[in-house]
């Protein structure tokens, strides 16, 4: 299937030269960057899998670290299937090798979670 999406003439041109710098067409660019963003929040059939897959990213994270330090990697069915710097193109091949499975893809960081720290503002009545 086909569509045609207006957009503005800059977002046309980071669109080119990001699918340039990548070397790809910008028709395979914006196919991979939306069918990443799909796959960013899995259905709820896919949250146990994705959770198993995090388990087995944690169990990895020892041996990953070592070698995949700021990498990303492809966790599917508690293996390292695939890594790479650019994770446009890992994800591109990650699509096309397992169109319909559950795979966990992670930057690989010193600790396993990244923690995230919110301050909020406390608010008092006079």
């Amino acid at each position: 299937m086909q569509i045609t999406i207006d957009l503005p003439k800059h977002t046309i041109e980071q669109i080119a030269q990001r699918a340039d710098s990548q070397q790809q067409t910008v028709e395979q660019f914006a196919k991979d960057a939306i069918l990443a963003q799909l796959n960013v929040y899995p259905s709820q059939n896919d949250r146990a899998l994705m959770a198993q897959e995090i388990d087995a990213y944690h169990r990895l994270h020892p041996e990953l670290v070592k070698t995949y330090l700021g990498q990303h990697v492809a966790i599917f069915n508690g293996m390292l299937v695939d890594s790479s710097d650019n994770i446009t193109a890992l994800m591109a091949r990650i699509n096309q090798q397992y169109p319909d499975d559950v795979v966990l893809i992670r930057q690989v960081e010193e600790e396993p979670e990244r923690i995230l720290h919110f301050r909020s503002n406390r608010l008092v009545r006079a």
